[in-house]
């Protein structure tokens, strides 16, 4: 009888995990310079020269495996009291793995170039993202079907191509 060896299956589940951990490095690498350019331009005294933008890139948790890079709309907010706070309202992303550009206007030329470079960089990630994300469904849909054999095995049904 041929068994098979789950720990392999566990191998490349740790090599996707390296591979996600690289990406979640990169994405912060490529964020850094967006982030420091928003909070720069929040010296300025005047509020309309903020960026109106901001990303964040969420890591992989222990029970959500999986990098999300995502766009916020920065905005007054103006209370009842009179007080005034600055908001992040969440941009949805639509179809692909890219954020379009017109979801981002109107912003002025320094922000809208340096978000279209990130979004050059977190285009290629969120690819590889996905990529990462069908091939761990493939490996729990194997590690299921091989241990759904080895119960039928145990029930007295024939195992010689296990």
């Amino acid at each position: 009888m041929t068994t098979i060896n789950l720990s392999a299956l566990d191998e490349l589940d740790d090599l996707l995990d390296s591979w996600l951990d690289d990406l979640t490095c990169t994405a912060q690498e490529a964020a850094r310079p967006f982030t420091s350019a928003a909070y720069c331009s929040r010296d300025s005294h005047t509020t309309s020269t903020w960026f109106r933008h901001i990303v964040q890139v969420r890591e992989p948790k222990a029970d959500r495996r999986t990098l999300s890079i995502l766009w916020y709309r920065m905005r007054w907010i103006v209370y009842p009291d009179g007080n005034k706070r600055y908001r992040a309202a969440y941009i949805k992303r639509g179809k692909g793995y890219r954020y379009s550009a017109r979801v981002f206007s109107p912003v002025d030329e320094q922000e809208s170039q340096l978000i279209e470079t990130r979004e050059d960089v977190f285009e290629v990630l969120r690819m590889q993202v996905e990529a990462i994300g069908k091939i761990r469904r493939k490996l729990n849909a194997l590690r299921r079907m091989i241990e759904n054999l080895r119960e039928k095995s145990e029930y007295g049904q024939p195992d010689s191509w296990l």
